[in-house]
């Protein structure tokens, strides 16, 4: 049987300290589904040792598209939507981590990207180390948690930009408006605008480093205050039902991790609380880096 070939994405902005990490754990997958082809890293006018750093991964399947200027990653993704050659793209955030040699095999065998579209897989955060981390982790899991009991997780919080993998039909005809902020909702809105039925993997991980300052925690959570608004700019959908999480999922998941991390909890209630506050501020598709996640 004819394997899949896959191309993976990488659009990058100052990712000196994870890049070659995450290229050399990319590049050891046992390939038992799929052959990979191709990596592709965009980079957005990077001002570190960002390319020096993948020059040293010695490996033919590495291709660069070097930005000299920053553009966004809205408009990396779409250098890299529109250049790729294989059966599935896998798009890749360059500051995760994969600790899981058959992560993409697993990917592949799970899914049907023919008929998904698009596929997401667990997206979760190293354990934390300081007090900070724990605090803004009680969100994450809380989240997670609402996620897995809404209409058994299809929704669109369960699809997170970190790894992504793509259909190539869907991917050839998809490009992202440049200002885009939310580019993973963005993707898995799209999907559904075009037919598909997106699936989400819960048994696969990648892994991503939290903030550990209150500065970082709101440039990174500020890319997703405006979700809903920004999608109902672009698709014609029904964003009362697509938005509207029920109310059982949401009381279990915040009742759950008070009892389960009280210490926690509340900290973590007055960061949320003051994150609602920024609500108003404006981003663009040039948000501020958490230099303190990579």
């Amino acid at each position: 049987m004819k394997k899949v070939t896959l191309s993976v994405g990488i659009s990058a902005y100052n990712e000196e300290a994870n890049i070659e990490h995450i290229l050399h754990m990319l590049l050891s997958q046992k390939e038992e589904s799929y052959l990979l082809k191709e990596i592709i890293i965009a980079l957005d006018g990077c001002g570190d040792k960002t390319k020096e750093k993948i020059l040293q991964v010695n490996d033919k399947r590495i291709r660069m598209i070097v930005g000299t200027e920053r553009k966004g990653k809205a408009y990396r993704l779409n250098q890299i939507l529109a250049s790729f050659t294989c059966d599935a793209l896998v798009v890749v955030d360059a500051d995760v981590v994969i600790s899981d040699q058959k992560l993409l095999s697993r990917l592949v065998g799970s899914s049907n990207l023919s008929k998904d579209g698009l596929v997401s897989i667990n997206v979760t955060p190293l354990p934390a180390k300081t007090f900070f981390e724990h605090c803004i982790q009680v969100g994450v899991f809380i989240v997670k948690d609402i996620a897995k009991r809404w209409n058994h997780g299809k929704n669109y919080l369960s699809f997170r930009g970190c790894l992504l993998a793509v259909d190539k039909e869907f991917a050839r005809k998809l490009r992202m408006p440049l200002q885009l902020v939310n580019d993973d909702t963005y993707f898995y809105f799209s999907s559904l605008a075009a037919g598909y039925t997106p699936r989400y993997i819960s048994d696969c991980f990648v892994y991503y480093k939290s903030p550990t300052t209150f500065k970082d925690h709101l440039n990174q959570s500020s890319r997703y205050r405006n979700s809903r608004e920004e999608m109902e700019s672009y698709f014609s959908l029904d964003f009362n039902a697509l938005y509207s999480i029920p109310l059982f999922p949401r009381i279990f998941a915040a009742v759950k991790y008070c009892l389960l991390m009280p210490w926690y909890f509340i900290p973590y209630c007055g960061v949320l609380l003051v994150t609602m506050l920024n609500r108003d501020k404006k981003i663009t598709g040039l948000w501020n880096i958490a230099t303190s996640t990579k």
